[in-house]
């Protein structure tokens, strides 16, 4: 079931993974923030965390993460959303259920075209056959020169076995049927930072600005030289550019409280 830890304190701050990354490089970039309540989503079936059949999808993870944050007593935080994670980041802030002061948004996507749309099904169809997809993370998550780099390549190919095959198609299978949020990103008052890669096959740069072009108060960033591993091929920046997004939140102000006036 989905798991989430938690380190520190100061204002509370959620980080999401992608479909798949590893739950490890959320846990890296939060240990880079000071003064914040950092904790880390696990989605059910990632890292050893058992599986949870038939609500791997968007709106059964989105009702797992109010409850835990209702649980801690959370109701108001900011997001670090990465690749699927944004889109979850997005959802969540959409929702009406918490206050979110800030979104930063890596490698982000808000919805699939059509053909984006078929391809996740086409590779949800070759998981459930058991295609050898050797090869085709490396790919599609790095830039063209760190695809070439044998160690690197095989490191990202190794994200496939991240979550059971499984938990992996019907995430996949969700994700082409969810409805897009970019109309709806113009609700959001609150500053977005948008970083993606120049070379992201996976989300390209297009989905970026799209959001950028429809949000109320947007920093867009896009990184030369780097594809959608942008936490392993840009982390340093990466880090400076999170610290930097949610630096811009927007906090509730406290209500004053109110005095009792006597005759």
């Amino acid at each position: 079931m989905l798991h989430i830890t938690e380190t520190g304190t100061g204002p509370a701050v959620l980080f999401l993974h992608g479909l798949p990354s590893p739950v490890d490089q959320m846990d890296a970039l939060g240990a880079t923030l000071e003064g914040r309540r950092v904790l880390v989503a696990t989605m059910p079936g990632y890292a050893g965390t058992a599986p949870a059949p038939g609500q791997q999808g968007v709106a059964a993870i989105e009702a797992m993460l109010l409850a835990a944050l209702d649980t801690r007593g959370i109701e108001e935080l900011d997001v670090v959303g990465y690749s699927m994670g944004a889109y979850r980041a997005v959802s969540l802030a959409l929702s009406g259920r918490v206050r979110v002061g800030a979104l930063v948004l890596l490698g982000p996507l808000v919805g699939l075209t059509a053909a984006e749309a078929e391809g996740m099904r086409g590779f949800a169809t070759g998981l459930r056959a058991g295609a050898d997809f050797t090869g085709v993370l490396a790919k599609r998550f790095l830039s063209k020169a760190r695809a070439e780099a044998p160690e690197l390549a095989r490191s990202v190919e190794t994200w496939l076995g991240l979550a059971p095959a499984a938990v992996l198609i019907e995430e996949l299978e969700d994700l082409a049927a969810a409805p897009s949020l970019l109309a709806r990103v113009p609700e959001l008052d609150l500053p977005i930072t948008l970083r993606v890669g120049a070379e992201d096959v996976a989300t390209p740069s297009a989905h970026a600005e799209d959001i950028a072009a429809r949000a109320r108060d947007a920093v867009l960033e896009i990184v030369p030289g780097v594809g959608h591993a942008l936490l392993v091929e840009d982390f340093d920046e990466t880090a400076r550019s999170v610290a930097r997004g949610l630096a811009r939140a927007r906090r509730l102000r406290p209500r004053a409280p109110e005095v009792s006036r006597g005759r």
